[in-house]
């Protein structure tokens, strides 16, 4: 089981790396001519306080666009910074329709991490396996979206 976490890591590692699995929290893209709406900070506001009660937020300009992983419904995104307990964290949120959401990839990313950081602490080969499982068709795609974006 060490085998199949020690690739994960190094495949994370090495696609980033290589720039082949890049991770960029949003598209390097325009900013939105439009404002964030006060409904739309007090949604990224909430959207934060439920993944990190009572943190310090920063919500950065908000794109015109997303990220081909998060679907053709996504229309704008995100980053936050902020901190909490004395840690830095960011996410990136993703605005689907009326509605803001924590980003799908971001999402899928902290998962991965949550379970290597479980398998590492208890050494429990169940964590390195959901983190295999959902660390294989993130990294799919990431590269069919790769290949879309090109031919634009």
């Amino acid at each position: 089981m060490r085998i199949i976490l020690f690739l994960i890591l190094s495949s994370f590692s090495a696609y980033t790396f290589a720039g082949l699995f890049p991770y960029e929290m949003i598209l390097n893209v325009d900013f939105s001519e439009q404002n964030l709406t006060d409904e739309d900070v007090r949604a990224i506001k909430r959207l934060v306080d439920q993944r990190y009660p009572g943190a310090m937020v920063m919500i950065g300009g908000s794109t015109e666009g997303c990220k081909c992983e998060e679907g053709p419904e996504c229309t704008s995104q995100v980053v936050v910074a902020g901190r909490l307990d004395g840690e830095n964290y960011e996410m990136a949120l993703s605005k689907v329709g009326l509605d803001w959401e924590i980003s799908k990839e971001w999402l899928a990313r902290d998962r991965i991490t949550q379970l290597i950081d479980q398998y590492l602490k208890t050494g429990d080969d169940s964590f390195a396996l959901q983190a295999r499982d959902l660390y294989e068709p993130l990294i799919e795609q990431v590269n069919e979206c790769r290949q879309f974006n090109k031919r634009l």
